[in-house]
């Protein structure tokens, strides 16, 4: 629109003596060209910098250790109809005839279950007390929950540092009228913050939800012995490690888990034969999220990977139109200066002095594009700070390559019209002009 707004104002007499013989375009013409170009430049210096930092967070997070067996492993749910399993024991003998089938499945090296899988977000929060400690007023005990089985932490890869691991005397099935001494296991950071420089084997916990109960049912409130300490296991693989709790999976007593199975040939491969085991238990069990731990990462940043694929896209679209903007630029400088540089040649201009004027041309709005897109874009990538994972809106890394990048493809796009400049013939060109 600018070319067409300005000749509608052009002044005939200013613009007849500004296009005389061998003279250059007018200054402000230049200014303008050099200015949208340097906009341009700076924009997709912003851009890179965004994609830079997006992709740099991207492939830190990819270097997280969740915590838990990532490598042949298959994950799926298992849910029962509530109709056709109502007592607490025929959900505990359905879930250990899961386990025992899906062991005997060829290629299955291990089999667990659990309430809820790993890397996919806290499932369960509850509210806990430490027996024997007085309660502080605002003072509130937290703790992600979930409930395995006895084999969960074999299959999972989940170390045990101390203590010991569920048995079958500690999953017996629940009993709220007369409950017995539970157990449970928690987590490393649960250990470290809760009981810090205590030893947490022996100590006795009981639920917020559990007291309510009964308060209002008049039922015991069980209490439950924590027998061992586990590795910490990610919630999410951009999250801190949390306290967390596991509760043997058959005082529970849901009417489904997460099967976790760790296989010993391509997960992929026992998909079908675990079906069809589960099917052969009940035909109204149902099964879904059917994929391997690597697809459940992939599903966990999906969001993160579309923002920097968007951010990236933007990106090269952008260096590439600046790269055609910034060689049209100086191949129109040129065209127009043809008959200055051939009489400059004719004085006795070197080839090299040819090359380094119209390189200098085209480089004076990339560089000031540079730096104006490097100062914008230290102050516009702190919306992204959500989005960046072991990296600051401010990574110098990403702040130094990002400017030579830009360079480099700016000079490539200034070298072929200087190398034209330089094969000029200058009595073709004064003849031209």
């Amino acid at each position: 629109m600018f070319p067409a707004i300005r000749v509608s104002r052009a002044d005939l007499a200013n613009d007849l003596k500004s296009g005389g013989r061998s003279t250059t375009a007018a200054r402000s013409q230049a200014r303008m060209r050099n200015g949208l170009v340097a906009v341009e430049i700076a924009l997709s210096v912003m851009l890179l910098i965004a994609s830079g930092l997006l992709l740099r967070s991207f492939l830190l997070l990819y270097q997280v250790r969740t915590g838990v067996r990532l490598d042949h492993t298959l994950t799926m749910n298992v849910n029962a109809p509530f109709a056709s399993y109502r007592e607490p024991a025929q959900r505990v003998a359905l879930l250990n005839e899961i386990n025992e089938r899906l062991r005997n499945v060829p290629g299955v090296k291990s089999v667990g279950l659990t309430s809820c899988p790993p890397v996919s977000g806290a499932c369960n929060i509850l509210f806990y007390y430490v027996d024997g400690r007085p309660f502080v007023l605002g003072k509130v005990l937290t703790a992600m929950e979930r409930s395995v089985d006895l084999s969960y932490f074999t299959a999972a890869g989940i170390p045990l540092l101390r203590g010991r691991t569920f048995t079958e005397r500690d999953g017996i099935g629940p009993d709220v009228n007369d409950p017995k001494l539970g157990s449970i296991l928690i987590s490393e950071s649960m250990a470290k913050t809760v009981f810090p420089g205590e030893d947490p084997i022996g100590k006795q916990i009981f639920f917020d939800f559990e007291v309510q109960r009964g308060r209002i049912q008049a039922v015991p409130v069980p209490r439950y012995q924590i027998i061992g300490v586990v590795g910490d296991v990610l919630a999410a693989l951009d999250a801190q490690p949390s306290p967390t709790l596991y509760r043997p999976l058959l005082d529970v007593a849901n009417a489904g888990a997460t099967v976790f199975m760790h296989t010993a040939v391509d997960p992929k491969s026992v998909i079908r034969p675990a079906q069809d085991e589960i099917h052969r238990i009940g035909s109204t069990l149902a099964i879904n999220r059917v994929q391997t731990m690597d697809e459940l990462l992939s599903v966990s940043v999906a969001g993160r990977q579309f923002n920097m694929t968007l951010f990236a896209s933007f990106a090269a679209m952008a260096l590439l139109l600046t790269a055609i903007g910034l060689y049209r630029l100086v191949s129109h400088t040129v065209s127009q200066r043809k008959g200055e540089i051939g009489i400059r040649m004719a004085l006795g201009a070197t080839r090299a002095g040819i090359n380094k004027m119209v390189m200098l041309q085209g480089l004076k709005p990339a560089i000031a594009g540079v730096f104006i897109g490097v100062v914008a874009g230290a102050f516009a990538v702190r919306i992204l700070q959500s989005q960046l994972f072991g990296v600051t809106p401010a990574d110098p890394a990403t702040f130094v390559i990002v400017p030579i990048v830009l360079l480099i493809v700016a000079t490539l796009a200034c070298v072929l019209p200087a190398v034209r400049a330089t094969r000029l013939d200058p009595t073709v060109a004064l003849r031209a002009e």
